[in-house]
């Protein structure tokens, strides 16, 4: 905004009934035709003019003629413009009063019942009563003197060309008033030689991504005109504030906008129970991570020129739903204390405004803003890699090579923002604040080849560590006008260099250091709480998990360190599996960690035997060497090992006892779902189909298997389930999810002919019925000479009960089902790729 600039504007002291019928009743004035009758007083447009001398006279009015050209000055004198040479007025010199001459009267002062003629004089203090005069506010010319008047000599019909101008007092017969009532021959008013107050402000604003300079007159009020061109376009003035807006509007654009019968578009939609986003991969076929978004409101709005969308999420989780996973929760929001003003705010809200415009490579937003509470992120190694390979991050090493990271990414910056054709998004404010994140970052002892493909080829390393809190500044841009990949490019550049501002944070939350950012955010909260709560069990129960935690940090790196000097693959395989084991609470550590110090302490038993044995099958002799010297080293390092397991798992179960509830991380919003249903497509989400994939994985070690169906037989007391995968039927009980289940019979389909429902009524006098699963097993050898007949074969056939009759009817279905498809992928020969898939 700049300073105010200064024109010179004069005015015409004009007589208003004179321009009365400028424009006649019967003509439009679009067409521009005119009606003057030069005998009608209407049309004389009569000004004040002195055209020699100093005796003022009427004239008709011609544009730009000096000498009737008058200035008012801040002391309410009329200096008239003529009288005088023209004056630049940029120079700062004044002009002299000599040559300045004011409106004044003949006589030395004007009598109550005389009409004095007028003339100009120069400015005398003196003469400060007939020198000074004032615009009344019913349309009329005055000086200071009371009841006297400018007006026409002779009154009404004095209104002509020529003739002197007078002051004095009203005439005593009018022959025509204006609608105020005011005589004619008094009604005066000011006519400006150029439109507006002489008095612009300048400043530069955008319109979109067009740098607009404004001009605005700060005392011309909002007006609006239409003028139409010779193609029939319509060409709009409107001004607002003194502010002159031109715009040009076909008529085809007219017709379309005023045969529209929308308007004005609102949607408003409040979904408090929330909607959910499942993430699936096709091949292999599983579910990667569920995001659940809670209480949502959205509204919408549309005109024909703006659209705006406002939008709030109160609560976000993302699941990691693979089944090994390490941590169940991949994103939720950090929980806050009850004092903390900001815990009733959204945990996201999205603000947008676009303006609605004819080009069609470019999108103007007024603003765009996101905002995003304090978010706790657990980043999987092997969840971050499959979601790679699931968006086709698939890059040849040729395209890898010669290139240096900052130097691609600046080319393809370049490109993005030179490009002439691409689509162009431009924002007013373009905000997006993500404040803290308490980042974790989870390593994965052993990857697929794929993934491990995808990891070289990115180059990335990742290093595990725990709850390292990174504050990351705001991305706030004005005015950009570039592509949306210049955009994205920059956004990802910008958290870039905020995360590696944050090494430091990052590295004091390592495993191998002990997480000593971690052990000091503890004891900070326990001193916090002894000081403003004088809580003492707050300040021992931090420190105690911050101790515990850096413990189980340090030895179980230093034990995955050991692990590797054993060169024992599948020790440590069976070792990693131990560890992989969810545990529910402190008890669960304890029991995992003696199961650790017994792997270890039977491998260094067996070590020198189990070591020397393999590698004399598979080497011979020098196997034999390079085994019995991995045997010895083994007796020392694998019962190092389990007592550091075991040491390790301790300090967990302290950490999670001592674990303050707010820091406890939150379950899954609902299990991993099945992904292929019988039919080989997504089926819809079943919790008990879930369950039974879940109790298939525990029942599966090699993961080889299929999940096909899972029914709860009987409920109650005689709890009996039955999981149906590729490989087998299970028939078992578990009374409580918390409980191992119990086997009941287990049927392998090389084994069994066909399933089928049966009805037993024990006596004819009972109505109940009873219904019955009936498993049709091969039996012993038959003795029958040559080839049997089925009806020869001997069979097993034991019977598992059932509560009714349609559940009978639908295991029945689905053991055949599994059947036929067992034998299906025995018989089937797969390719090459096939068989990479399935390993």
């Amino acid at each position: 905004k700049g300073a105010t600039l200064t024109y010179e504007n004069f005015i015409y002291i004009a007589f208003t009934g004179t321009f009365q019928q400028l424009f006649g009743s019967n003509e439009s004035a679009e067409t521009g035709n005119v009606t003057f009758d030069p005998t009608a007083v209407e049309c004389q447009q009569l000004v004040l003019d002195v055209p020699e001398g100093t005796r003022v006279k009427l004239a008709r009015k011609e544009i730009g003629k000096r000498s009737q050209l008058w200035r008012m000055t801040s002391t309410g004198m009329l200096q008239h413009e003529g009288s005088s040479p023209p004056h630049d007025p940029t120079s700062k010199k004044s002009r002299k009063n000599s040559n300045i001459l004011v409106l004044d009267i003949a006589g030395p002062a004007p009598q109550p019942t005389e009409y004095t003629p007028l003339m100009l004089r120069k400015p005398d203090d003196r003469r400060r009563l007939t020198q000074t005069w004032r615009f009344t506010e019913d349309g009329r010319l005055c000086c200071i003197h009371v009841n006297m008047f400018v007006q026409a000599k002779d009154g009404f019909l004095g209104l002509a060309a020529g003739n002197d101008v007078v002051l004095g007092p009203p005439q005593l017969v009018h022959y025509g008033t204006m609608g105020n009532g005011v005589p004619l021959e008094q009604a005066i008013s000011r006519q400006r030689l150029r439109p507006g107050s002489g008095i612009l402000l300048v400043k530069v604003d955008t319109d979109g991504p067009t740098r607009v300079l404004q001009i605005t007159d700060i005392h011309t009020k909002s007006t609006s005109l239409m003028a139409r061109t010779e193609s029939g376009d319509w060409v709009s003035f409107s001004e607002k504030g003194g502010t002159t807006t031109i715009k040009k509007t076909s008529r085809s654009s007219t017709q379309t906008s005023n045969d529209s019968k929308i308007k004005e578009v609102q949607i408003q939609l409040n979904i408090h129970g929330g909607l959910g986003l499942s993430v699936i991969q096709k091949m292999p076929p599983q579910e990667l991570i569920y995001a659940k978004l809670s209480d949502i409101v959205f509204k919408y709005q549309s005109s024909l020129v703006h659209r705006s969308v406002d939008c709030s999420v109160r609560d976000i989780q993302v699941d990691n739903q693979l089944l090994a996973a390490q941590c169940p929760v991949v994103l939720y929001l950090t929980p806050q204390s009850k004092n903390d003003e900001t815990r009733h705010l959204p945990a996201i809200y999205l603000t947008a405004h676009q303006i609605l415009s004819s080009c069609t490579n470019a999108y103007i937003f007024k603003n765009l803003m996101v905002k995003l509470k304090n978010l706790t992120v657990t980043l999987e190694e092997s969840l971050l890699f499959k979601l790679f390979l699931m968006i086709g991050y698939d890059q040849s090493d040729s395209e890898l090579e010669k290139v240096e990271e900052h130097q691609y990414d600046m080319r393809r910056m370049l490109a993005a923002a030179t490009s002439v054709n691409a689509t162009r998004y431009y924002f007013t404010n373009l905000e997006l604040h993500l404040g803290q994140v308490r980042l974790s970052v989870l390593t994965s002892k052993k990857l697929s080849p794929e993934l491990k493909n995808i990891k070289r080829k990115m180059g990335l390393t990742l290093v595990r560590f725990e709850n390292a809190s990174v504050n990351l500044e705001p991305f706030i841009r004005c005015h950009p006008f570039e592509t949306s990949c210049f955009l994205l490019d920059c956004i990802a550049k910008h958290y870039r260099e905020e995360l590696k501002s944050q090494a430091m944070k990052i590295l004091g939350s390592t495993d191998f250091l002990g997480n000593p950012f971690g052990f000091f955010a503890d004891v900070s909260e326990g001193v916090n709480e002894l000081v403003n709560e004088g809580s003492v069990g707050g300040l021992v129960w931090n420190v105690t998990h911050g101790m515990a935690n850096s413990t189980a940090k340090v030895t179980g790196s230093l034990s995955d360190a050991v692990g590797h000097v054993t060169m024992d693959e599948k020790h440590e395989e069976h070792r990693q599996k131990l560890r992989a084991l969810q545990a529910v609470n402190g008890a669960d550590h304890i029991v995992t960690g003696l199961r650790g110090l017994g792997l270890g302490l039977y491998g260094g038993l067996t070590s020198i035997v189990s070591q020397t044995y393999t590698g004399a099958t598979q080497e011979g002799f020098p196997g034999f060497i390079s085994g019995f010297a991995k045997g010895m080293v083994g007796t020392v390092t694998k019962p190092a090992i389990g007592l550091l397991d075991l040491a390790s798992s301790t300090s967990l179960a302290v950490r999670d006892t001592s674990k303050n509830p707010s820091q406890k991380i939150p379950l899954r919003t609902r299990k991993p779902r099945l992904v292929v249903g019988l039919n080989g497509m997504i089926p819809r989400y079943s919790e008990s189909q879930a369950f039974g994939q879940e109790l298939l994985q525990s029942f599966d070690q090699t993961g080889t298997e299929i999940f096909l169906g899972y029914e709860v037989l009987r409920a109650g007391e005689e709890d009996l389930r039955v999981l149906i995968s590729s490989g087998q039927v299970r028939v078992f009980s578990q009374s409580e999810p918390s409980m191992a289940p119990t086997p009941v019979l287990t049927v392998y389909y090389r084994d069994l002919y066909q399933c089928k429902p049966v009805v037993l009524q024990v006596d004819e006098l009972e109505t109940d019925q009873k219904h019955y699963i009936e498993l049709s097993l091969k039996a012993e050898k038959s003795e029958t000479p040559g080839i049997p007949r089925p009806s020869d074969l001997p069979y097993k056939r034991p019977k598992v009960r059932c509560d009714s009759r349609s559940i009978a009817f639908k295991v029945a279905q689905q053991i055949n089902y599994a059947r036929n498809l067992h034998d299906e992928l025995r018989q089937t020969l797969l390719t090459q790729e096939e068989e990479n898939v399935e390993d």
